[in-house]
């Protein structure tokens, strides 16, 4: 069984990543979407595209990319006070849970989709072992 600190500090990589892969892989579709209008395509895949892209327009879209960039920010600043067990990188990474499934799910991502059960589990595991 891994214990609560342990379960903190991979939580924590889990958070950085996942934070880091949205700043990093967002930004650039959001410029692209801004000055061309539309999603880009990477090897056949319209990055992004999902149930949201399908329904709004090209602006409501790029509002929708900067606010996942700024959930992705919070999730490397979580993920950096997790890893020093403090119990507002808990509350703040519990809070975001919510927040980032609605972007995992609205722009079908299935790499958050899959890390987001983990993240969870490890912050039930090291809630009692954060610190104040």
């Amino acid at each position: 069984m891994i214990g609560g600190r342990r379960a903190l500090r991979a939580a924590s990589l889990l958070y950085v990543f996942t934070g880091l892969a949205g700043v990093v892989g967002n930004l650039p579709v959001m410029v692209y979407l801004l000055t061309r209008g539309t999603l880009p395509v990477l090897v056949g895949v319209q990055l992004d595209g999902g149930p949201l892209s399908e329904r709004l327009g090209s602006k409501a879209m790029a509002g929708l990319v900067a606010l996942f960039v700024g959930v992705s920010s919070a999730e490397i600043v979580a993920g950096y006070w997790l890893r020093r067990s403090r119990r507002r990188g808990a509350v703040l990474a519990l809070a975001l849970l919510p927040i980032g499934a609605f972007f995992w799910v609205g722009f079908a991502l299935p790499l958050w989709l899959v890390a987001g059960l983990p993240k969870a589990a490890l912050l039930a595991i090291g809630w009692k072992d954060a610190s104040e």
